[in-house]
């Protein structure tokens, strides 16, 4: 049986079918709105928002890329620094790319909120790894 995180064909069309949602977010333009509260618990949505969007990023680049049941959690530790350090540059693209499009901000509270996503990100995936292994190494 397959186990679904071993389908790295499932998770590569998942992985683009993401970065296309999250280009789209970026790079869209799109109109004001009083439908959303300004903020939650005294942070602004907008921070929710890139926290939120930026999360799965790790996790999917993982499964994707790096996954492989036969290595052991702390092996798949590189792939997670990898992906990490890749989704933070990415994020700080994102961001210049909004400060040179004319009709979006850059702001650095925002790379902030997309590098906070990503590490909690990375820290769920490392539970499920070691989850995983624990699982393993039981039966």
């Amino acid at each position: 049986m397959t186990l679904p995180w071993t389908n790295k064909r499932l998770w590569r069309t998942l992985l683009c079918i993401y970065l296309a949602a999250v280009l789209f977010l970026c790079f869209g333009k799109f109109e004001p709105t009083d439908d959303i509260p300004s903020s939650f618990l005294g942070i602004p949505m907008d921070k929710i928002a890139h926290f939120l969007m930026f999360a799965p990023w790790v996790a999917l680049w993982l499964l994707a890329c790096f996954y492989k049941a036969e290595i052991n959690a702390t092996g798949h530790l590189k792939g997670i620094f990898i992906a990490l350090a890749c989704g933070i540059a990415f994020a700080a693209l994102t961001e210049l790319g909004q400060g040179l499009s004319g009709y979006r901000s850059m702001e650095a509270a925002d790379l902030l909120s997309d590098s906070l996503g990503m590490i909690a990100g990375a820290i769920a995936s490392v539970s499920f790894l070691i989850i995983q292994h624990k699982k393993k190494t039981r039966q």
